[in-house]
């Protein structure tokens, strides 16, 4: 069987039923192979993952605490190599049409394109078309039926939609290089007060998640002067290395920025990871192209 990052999948296999037999011979005896022959493949996940997997105890066998964890791992990845393998087997002339995808700016600009593009590599009759918008706009679309497939940077308590965990994120404080606080690494929340802001809009699934901590910590958010309002992620950072204030962004908008040209800190006392969702709207049918990159995505997560 083919390797997955090195890691025989037929070992993978063997340890599973291992685990489920609770015997290396009585796992042999269902894979048809010689007991030596299960046993060596186990001591060779365990040789790779660097942990026993395995407590021996003459006849039987039983997992050890890192083996319970790996049994987890080693059953989704099976899952989905089987799926995976379903799915490029089956023929893609069957769905065809528009994709109609809404995004918030942090994975609209830094997640979904990716995501796009490799379903559409495959299913070629598919023609995507991605909004990028604020968090609200992008339920406010769903629910309007102007897309079928969302992704944000904030969930909302609000039943009619489904969000799903894709990712996660962290959102910092960035400010130009030089600036008095560059080189802290972390800074006191009132130490932004008098501060120029480089501000998202409302709506921002980055903007909600720095007001959503302070509110949950019962604090007053700084004294900042708002130096302007930017719908964009790259703007932010933009206006900030140009010298015009002080902004909060994904982390993963920093990725991309060539060293030295701005600093990142984190605030004191505030955790700001956040996750970024796949978002539609509960009880609706999806087209066959939404259908099938919305199982896209699930597998390139799961």
């Amino acid at each position: 069987m083919q390797n997955l990052h090195g890691m025989d999948l037929a070992g993978l296999r063997a340890f599973i039923v291992v685990a489920r037999c609770s015997s290396l011979t009585a796992a042999g005896d269902e894979l048809g192979l010689a007991q030596s022959t299960v046993s060596r493949a186990v001591q060779r996940l365990e040789r790779e993952v660097g942990a026993r997997l395995l407590h021996r105890r003459g006849r039987s066998v039983s997992l050890t605490p890192a083996g319970h964890r790996f049994l987890l791992w080693a059953e989704s990845t099976l899952e989905r190599y089987r799926a995976m393998r379903e799915e490029l087997a089956a023929p893609v002339e069957d769905v065809s049409g528009r994709l109609r995808v809404a995004a918030s700016t942090t994975p609209g600009e830094f997640v979904v394109p990716g995501l796009v593009s490799s379903f559409t590599a495959v299913y070629r009759a598919v023609e995507a078309e991605v909004a990028i918008v604020d968090s609200d706009e992008v339920r406010r679309r769903l629910s309007a039926g102007a897309v079928e497939v969302g992704f944000v940077g904030s969930s909302a308590d609000d039943e009619r939609y489904l969000h799903e965990a894709i990712g996660e994120d962290e959102v910092v404080l960035v400010v130009p290089a030089g600036h008095r606080l560059a080189g802290r690494g972390r800074v006191g929340l009132r130490e932004l007060d008098g501060e120029r802001f480089v501000a998202r809009e409302t709506g921002s699934g980055t903007r909600a998640t720095f007001e959503v901590e302070l509110a949950r910590r019962g604090l007053s958010p700084p004294r900042f002067e708002v130096a302007m309002t930017l719908s964009s992620t790259e703007a932010v950072v933009s206006a900030v290395q140009d010298g015009c204030g002080v902004g909060l962004v994904s982390s993963l908008a920093l990725a991309r920025r060539a060293p030295g040209r701005v600093a990142v800190a984190r605030i004191r006392g505030l955790s700001l990871r956040r996750r970024l969702y796949l978002v539609t709207e509960r009880g609706r049918t999806l087209t066959p192209a939404a259908a099938r990159f919305v199982d896209w995505v699930r597998r390139q997560i799961g």
